[in-house]
């Protein structure tokens, strides 16, 4: 982010890691399983219409979505970049009065009841399309319950493509692949178990780049003394003389309230504690131990990124990586790096 950027943080988006990471995953499964991409709520809060696009040009053509809404949009942001043949899912299925649309986009509903599955016999038949059904997830260690059941139904559907696993259910192994996998979180960079530091420390480290950086522009540095408290209603008092730094990012963008006196950030490579609450604009940084002359020279600091990576911020905001993504703000300026 320039210096004479309007906004006072900057996400950067690397489409090219997102790519990389869809890639990978499709490296897990044999030849004859595809895998599409879930870029619902707007891939995960890090913009559809700039990542589905260049997915489709590394060769992803199915998507999967929530609503008709999405869908709709995402029709007409990958028509625009050349792909308007790639296939687009509802995961919410298609509701009474939504069918006419559904065939003029040329959008596919999974059905999530029996009722949905019976006002769709018509439609399926005037659109041409195929139905799929999908299970809900259950919890993990249901898991070989959860494909015995779902090869059991598939069986009375001997024709439907089949799509059993998401981001975990890929890493489970081909024997959940099916027909066809959809990823979701793991195309952001994120492990779908990673809920702290000790998660993702066994065969599956390292296997996902991550996708998105967070920078603040650095507002004030001030001198503090010992007994001085910080930020609303004083949440922090100093033990010593130092240094606080104040950062443009706050809740208004996204940025957790729930971090304040908990996250670290990262300034010139090295790890300094929020400090005081977390607020609409700004967060508050104790950067005594960083010395004078490296922080006379920053202008900017990481608030999230590859030292102070995004299951870290997480589990420090009592949260998952889920919930930080699709909560980011419009006002962080976005910078988007191509695949």
């Amino acid at each position: 982010m320039s210096a004479s950027s309007g906004a006072d943080s900057l996400l950067t988006i690397d489409i090219g890691a997102i790519v990389a990471n869809w890639r990978t995953l499709d490296t897990r499964s044999g030849t004859s399983t595809e895998t599409a991409g879930v870029v619902k709520a707007d891939a995960y809060g890090l913009d559809a219409t700039q990542v589905a696009p260049q997915l489709a040009a590394a060769g992803c053509q199915t998507f999967f979505v929530m609503s008709l809404a999405e869908a709709v949009a995402l029709r007409t942001s990958l028509g625009q970049a050349g792909h308007g043949t790639a296939r687009i899912l509802t995961l919410s299925g298609c509701h009474k009065g939504q069918e006419a649309d559904f065939i003029h986009h040329d959008i596919m509903p999974v059905i999530n009841s029996l009722q949905q599955a019976g006002r769709l016999d018509t439609f399926a038949r005037e659109s041409g399309s195929k139905i799929s059904a999908a299970l809900q997830d259950t919890l993990d260690d249901a898991n070989q319950v959860q494909l015995d059941q779902f090869q059991r139904i598939r069986t009375f559907f001997s024709q439907a493509t089949a799509s059993l696993a998401n981001s975990g259910g890929i890493l489970l192994g081909k024997a959940f692949h099916e027909d066809l996998t959809r990823p979701g979180i793991a195309l952001y960079g994120l492990h779908p178990a990673d809920t702290n530091d000790d998660i993702g420390v066994g065969p599956d480290a390292g296997l996902l780049k991550p996708a998105v950086t967070w920078q603040a522009r650095i507002l004030q540095l001030r001198q503090v003394s010992a007994g001085d408290k910080v930020g609303y209603n004083g949440t922090h008092q100093m033990t010593r003389d130092g240094q606080i730094m104040t950062l443009g990012v706050g809740y208004a963008d996204g940025y957790p309230r729930a971090l304040g006196n908990r996250a670290k950030v990262v300034v010139a490579g090295r790890e300094a504690p929020v400090v005081g609450r977390v607020s609409m604009d700004s967060i508050t940084v104790d950067v005594t131990d960083i010395p004078a002359q490296i922080l006379e020279h920053q202008t900017m600091a990481t608030v999230l990124g590859e030292t102070y990576p995004l299951a870290r911020m997480a589990a420090d905001a009592g949260t998952i990586g889920y919930e930080i993504l699709t909560q980011l703000g419009r006002r962080p300026e976005r910078r988007f790096l191509t695949a």
